[in-house]
């Protein structure tokens, strides 16, 4: 089975969804509930809507919309803030995976699937935060974006990785 087969099929065959964490909404949108985690003071449990568009390299996952949940003070944000992402999930064809000698067969060519992630944030300071400077009220929405990203791409991609291992094995 070759990578580029997997990466382009339709995104109602893959089965990489974590049905504890991933809610279908359609046939190629979803609704994703990321880890709680405290940020200062706050419970932070974010929601994100997404889309899945399949090219013929991979995938490309628009966000839709997001929101807080958690404590009232991280709910309270959720009409003051913008957030655009897209994150897009190839495969590449690598080399030949090293020289093979003598007249054993070259090792097959190894396949890396990759995740290029945009993400922008767009926020609202509140009055009550007029007290902190701006720098660090942007550096704190880059630190709750960020762990967004650090818990949902690699969750993402190893269930990827297992999905496209059963796929190959014919399961």
């Amino acid at each position: 089975p070759h990578t580029a087969d997997y990466m382009a099929l339709p995104v109602s065959q893959y089965s990489v969804l974590d049905a504890q964490r991933v809610e279908r909404l359609g046939e190629d949108t979803f609704r994703c509930y990321v880890d709680g985690f405290t940020f200062l003071t706050l419970r932070v449990e974010p929601v994100v809507d997404v889309a899945v568009r399949v090219g013929p390299r991979g995938p490309t996952v628009t966000l839709l919309g997001a929101r807080l949940a958690g404590s009232p003070r991280a709910e309270a944000v959720n009409d003051r803030f913008a957030v655009t992402m897209v994150n897009a999930v190839l495969w590449e064809e690598g080399g030949d995976g090293g020289g093979g000698g003598g007249a054993s067969p070259p090792p097959p060519p190894s396949r890396l699937i990759t995740s290029d992630a945009f993400i922008e944030l767009a926020l609202e300071v509140p009055v009550w935060a007029g007290i902190l400077p701006l720098p660090a009220l942007e550096a704190a929405g880059g630190r709750v974006m960020q762990r967004v990203l650090d818990v949902m791409v690699p969750r993402f991609l190893a269930q990827l990785a297992a999905d496209y291992g059963a796929w190959a094995r014919g399961e």
